[in-house]
């Protein structure tokens, strides 16, 4: 009985997790990859989950068991009308605004009631188990980590071996093949449930209400449970955009911090593993501290320490956390509601990070907030039960200092919060001091010191605060937002700082004052030099002596170049190579992007544009999206180049680089059109995946590797790699431009083997450098 249980609970979480970027997939070429689709998602599928969770808690309020298998039976069977998952044949969205009703009534059709169907079988398996009689049955909650252990089991499988081996119409064959099984195991757990538990209406229903912790889960202790839940939920979201934006942009990194997170739930609720919340306690102030260590350091390398220090934290906190619902469980007669309430928790910490951090914050003080919340939790949100009602229940405490001498566990974390710091000094000293990008240049570094006073003096003496756990809350709080939000405007000349749903835009003036630079976390997305006499010169990756001035030069006095597109544009740079009369179709998706390189004091290239009298169209939104609907233009005049410049962070978007966006790009193209790729990336090898789309659509391809010499890269030039495609070898490979000062360009073909990537079928594992 025990292990039908187990199964039916592990399965549905890891359809849950399966679904949802299946969901995805099969949208984001219809809508694109705006934050109101995504928004729009995420609210959708959170609300189903909630609903999922209510539903559970109302289904076992009914008094008659045949009655509630009657109703969860319908709702089961209910989602083979929406299966397999697919969009409907002809199904597109309306012209226009962003189509959120569209979208909504999509995700319901698509994918609601499936998945409503789901999200009700964690805690309603529960319950019945509950009711079975097992041994085990009075304390149904370590069921909750089998199903966290599924939901890991889905996000794991989903990329490594899912979206690798299957199509999307295989996938959803294969998914409505696992949601039947999960059905047939939901059905026969009900049914024994239903014949341990007798169908005594009167014995049913004192059952639900009869036990004698009823009355004490007032909404004290429901805020509890909601406020426990909101804090890893916040921290998991945090800790994940930190790590895969200021510290490494790793494709997939996301996957760590999300599988922690289920981790801590397996581990807090398996009811094998104890751990003590005590230790977890006094773990918490030190984790944090070697957080705010590597804060106010700026640290950005060594990448692998970083990472383990803030996942580390990230464990031990959220740990803290669900060790404490979990010792706060009510009994298995309640455990719909504290599941309901659980959810409520996961929600709000999600929505606080995803919908309102982006318009309060200019940076990502979300994430120091959550940290400090948790430390705050040892005493605000996790007091015993027992004692949480009764006021001045601790004794007092003697000095500070002596207790610091004499509390084992103090003395413990002091020296590990100290050799954190001397390793983290000793690896990222030399590091510290912002280099001029450009240059290169070598500025006198910070002295250790100077480093020591100004990161061990306020870590240490918050540290001592330890006892006083709200003062070192607060404390911490303090320390973290002046190392996230206010140092950085003191160490470095920040002219313009802008968050969007996209991320956090940094606009920094070098130390020696020759060049601006716009950053989106550690990727460079443009520069410009402050030196008037070379103001209009394109810089970084754009450079005039690289790949793209060879692609401007050949086609010098060519009618293409009358009428060429941009989809990305960053600071602008591009824009350099736009003459007097030519028509310019510049497509960004990021408003404050648009901003940015609109706004002349921060940089001038779209404005030297407008005064050379270049003719710039400016198009904001989803780049495949925007240039399908123009291409339904009748008047839409084809573009005699396109420059596609989308791939440079490492959540490269997918639908921009698939077959049918190829197609799309090519449609918007003359005959003699070419399409040209920036394809750097510190992670992701493009190139290939982009030349077997090619070859597919019968295209001809050329990569450029640019790698400038010394002199070039202090005149701000960047290495890069550049390829094009076009329909014939003529339209590639005119003799001016077959070579350049930073390299060469040469024909190329897909390595043997390469997987062709379409919307129903890619994955990113197949472009991840292994080098």
């Amino acid at each position: 009985m025990l292990p039908l249980y187990v199964i039916a609970v592990t399965l549905a979480a890891a359809l849950l997790f399966a679904v949802q970027p299946m969901v995805a997939k099969l949208l984001l070429p219809l809508l694109g990859g705006s934050p109101a689709v995504w928004n729009t998602s995420m609210v959708f599928f959170q609300a189903l989950l909630l609903g999922g969770y209510a539903y559970a808690h109302a289904l076992m309020r009914l008094r008659r068991w045949r009655d509630r298998l009657m109703l969860h039976g319908a709702v089961l069977i209910l989602p083979a009308l929406a299966l397999p998952i697919a969009l409907p044949a002809g199904l597109e969205p309306p012209s226009g605004a962003m189509p959120i009703p569209w979208t909504l009534a999509t995700l319901a059709l698509v994918a609601g009631l499936p998945f409503f169907a789901i999200s009700s079988a964690g805690p309603l398996l529960q319950a019945w188990f509950s009711r079975t009689g097992h041994r085990t049955a009075h304390d149904p909650y370590f069921l909750y980590a089998a199903s966290n252990a599924g939901s890991m089991l889905g996000l794991l499988s989903y990329p490594l071996l899912i979206e690798r081996a299957f199509t999307l119409d295989d996938q959803g064959r294969l998914w409505t093949l696992g949601y039947t099984l999960f059905a047939a195991l939901m059905l026969g757990a009900g049914a024994i449930a239903w014949k341990r538990a007798g169908d005594d209406t009167i014995r049913a229903h004192a059952d639900e209400h009869t036990n004698d912790d009823h009355a004490a889960i007032g909404w004290r202790r429901r805020l509890t449970w909601v406020g426990l839940a909101a804090i890893p939920s916040s921290l998991m979201l945090g800790v994940t955009q930190y790590a895969t934006t200021d510290i490494a942009a790793v494709p997939l990194l996301w996957v760590i911090p999300l599988a922690l997170y289920l981790l801590t739930f397996v581990v807090a609720f398996s009811g094998r593993v104890r751990l003590s919340p005590g230790v977890l306690s006094r773990l918490a102030p030190i984790v944090a501290i070697a957080i705010a260590v590597a804060f106010l350091l700026e640290a950005r390398e060594p990448i692998v320490l970083l990472l383990a220090v803030h996942f580390a934290g990230f464990t031990i906190l959220a740990l803290l956390c669900h060790v404490r619902l979990r010792e706060d469980r009510p009994p298995a007669s309640r455990l719909t509601e504290f599941y309901f309430w659980v959810a409520v928790g996961g929600v709000t910490g999600g929505a606080f990070n995803a919908l309102l951090a982006p318009i309060v914050f200019d940076r990502m003080i979300e994430y120091p907030i959550a940290i400090a919340a948790a430390c705050l939790a040892r005493v605000v949100l996790a007091k015993p039960r027992k004692n949480r009602d009764k006021p001045n229940a601790e004794p007092a405490r003697p000095p500070v200092w002596r207790t610091a001498l004499a509390d084992r566990w103090l003395t413990i974390g002091g020296v590990v919060v100290l050799l954190t710091l001397l390793v983290v000094l000793e690896n990222l000293a030399p590091g510290l001091d912002v280099a001029d990008a450009a240059s290169e240049a070598e500025l006198d570094p910070e002295p250790g010191w100077l480093i020591g006073a100004r990161v061990g003096i306020p870590s240490v003496l918050c540290f001592l605060l330890v006892f006083h756990r709200i003062a070192f809350s607060f404390g911490l709080a303090t320390l973290l937002i002046f190392a996230v939000a206010i140092q950085p405007q003191l160490r470095r000349d920040v002219l313009h700082v802008e968050r969007t749903f996209f991320g956090v835009h940094e606009v920094v003036r070098s130390e020696d004052g020759n060049w601006v630079t716009l950053m989106h976390g550690t990727t460079l997305h443009g520069m410009q030099s402050t030196d008037p006499d070379f103001r209009r010169l394109a810089t970084a990756y754009y450079h005039p002596a690289g790949p793209v001035g060879d692609v401007f030069r050949a086609l010098h006095e060519d009618p293409r170049r009358e009428r060429w597109g941009l989809l990305g544009l960053g600071t602008g740079a591009m824009l350099t190579y736009a003459n007097a009369g030519e028509r310019v179709l510049v497509i960004e998706i990021d408003p404050a992007v648009t901003r940015i390189a609109s706004n002349p004091n921060l940089f001038t290239f779209a404005f030297d544009a407008f005064e050379r009298r270049a003719i710039l169209q400016l198009e904001e939104g989803d780049g495949r999206l925007v240039l399908e609907r123009l291409g339904q233009d009748p008047d839409f005049e084809p573009l005699g180049a396109l420059f596609v410049d989308a791939f440079t962070s490492d959540a490269i978007p997918m639908h921009l680089v698939t077959m049918e966006a190829v197609e799309i790009y090519m449609r918007a193209l003359a005959d003699n059109g070419v399409l040209v790729f920036h394809v750097s990336n510190r992670h992701l090898e493009l190139a290939p995946v982009l030349l077997r789309i090619g070859v597919e659509l019968g295209l001809v391809g050329t990569v450029h590797l640019s790698d400038p010499p010394p002199e070039l890269r202090a005149r701000g030039m960047q290495p890069s790699t550049w390829m094009m495609l076009a329909r014939h070898p003529d339209h590639l490979a005119p003799a001016p431009w077959t070579q350049s000062l930073g390299g060469q360009w040469h024909p190329a073909l897909p390595p043997d083997g390469t997987r062709l990537w379409t919307d129903r079928s890619s994955n990113i594992l197949d472009a991840l450098r292994l080098d």
